[in-house]
């Protein structure tokens, strides 16, 4: 719960004193451009919202990264855009930063695209899922299990058993995500997680959750949003 609070006063704070916006590269960027310049306070201009917005997750899942996806995501959407691609590798992290993501992802009126880069693990795969369209390179891996709880030195019998209580709801909740990614059943799902499963991008293909194997598409109008400008 605590890291459920956190992600919470993040999301408050960078969406409601947005003052920095995703720097972009895209074909109208100059040459003589530095790409790792300051990010500009106002959004990109452009008359074409329809180009693609391509924003690059690589790293770990935290209250803090999925925080600035979701701003990063939000602040393109209200100038206008409609279509993102997702470009993931990540060894996965934090649970409810991850389902987090998944419901606030999935709830967007825009269209998102995910792709598996290089890997996608553990708390990844819900962000993955979160993808009306999902994609993998060829070389890809995923990663699918439980993941662990977090348990204090000097917790109470009473703490003990709510964070015990909380993770089997998380995973309830996991396993329903994986379910609807994949199409299969709940069982199934669940026995895919306790199962610590590894699978390549064919294989995740074959169960379900990946919908295309190949290299990443990228239009050549599309916007590159970079990431890297949220991080402090």
């Amino acid at each position: 719960m605590m890291m459920t609070k956190k992600l919470l006063v993040n999301i408050f704070l960078t969406i409601s004193t947005v003052f920095l916006h995703p720097y972009s590269i895209s074909g109208e960027t100059s040459k003589n451009q530095n790409i790792n310049s300051e990010s500009p306070k106002v959004p990109p201009q452009s008359t074409d919202t329809k180009r693609t917005i391509v924003i690059n997750f690589s790293g770990n899942v935290s209250s803090e990264s999925v925080a600035l996806l979701m701003q990063n995501i939000s602040v393109w959407m209200l100038s206008g855009y409609k279509d993102f691609l997702l470009l993931i590798n990540s060894n996965g992290g934090d649970l409810d930063s991850s389902i987090a993501a998944y419901n606030y992802l999935s709830s967007l009126p825009v269209t998102i695209r995910t792709h598996n880069l290089s890997v996608v693990k553990s708390a990844a795969i819900y962000i993955y899922c979160a993808g009306s369209n999902r994609t993998a390179s060829p070389n890809s891996i995923f990663l699918v299990h439980n993941g662990t709880a977090n348990y204090s030195d000097g917790q109470t019998i009473g703490e003990l058993n709510g964070t015990n209580q909380w993770y089997k709801l998380a995973l309830i909740s996991g396993h329903k995500i994986f379910s609807i990614c994949a199409g299969i059943t709940e069982k199934q799902s669940r026995n895919i997680f306790y199962s610590e499963s590894v699978f390549s991008a064919t294989e995740a293909k074959n169960v379900g959750f990946v919908n295309e194997v190949g290299n990443v598409k990228i239009d050549s109008n599309a916007i590159f949003s970079n990431y890297d400008a949220f991080k402090k």
